[in-house]
């Protein structure tokens, strides 16, 4: 997510990206925080918000004529399984010091989505 949010930066800039000094987030909101739509609405055109939510989950308007566009980035379940251990084993409030062998079975067993949300 990091990585796409700094190329449109650069696009944003036209390759100036220290022109910007605000730090990422706030610049790219997360949709699941924005507690008052009105923050999104007055945010300058072209908007850009962030999610880790999947396509499906992202509001869209019903008819489907909505001019936003949308940026989907993948990443390999390996590489996904690697960056969330680190990510929980950095942090305090996950609670979750347990070897990757582990974590790897759980995370194979979908329990992954579990430890992430248990916080």
């Amino acid at each position: 997510t990091t990585w796409m949010l700094q190329i449109i930066k650069c696009l944003k800039t036209n390759g100036e990206p220290e022109k910007i000094t605000e730090t990422l987030d706030d610049l790219y909101p997360w949709v699941e925080r924005i507690s008052d739509l009105s923050k999104a609405v007055d945010m300058p055109s072209p908007r850009v918000l962030k999610s880790h939510g999947t396509y499906c989950m992202v509001p869209k308007v019903k008819d489907g004529q909505s001019p936003c566009k949308y940026i989907h980035v993948m990443r390999h379940p390996k590489d996904v399984c690697v960056s969330m251990y680190y990510h929980m084993s950095g942090f305090k409030r996950f609670e979750y010091d347990g070897p990757f062998s582990e974590f790897f079975d759980l995370f194979i067993h979908g329990m992954g989505k579990l430890l992430l949300l248990s916080f």
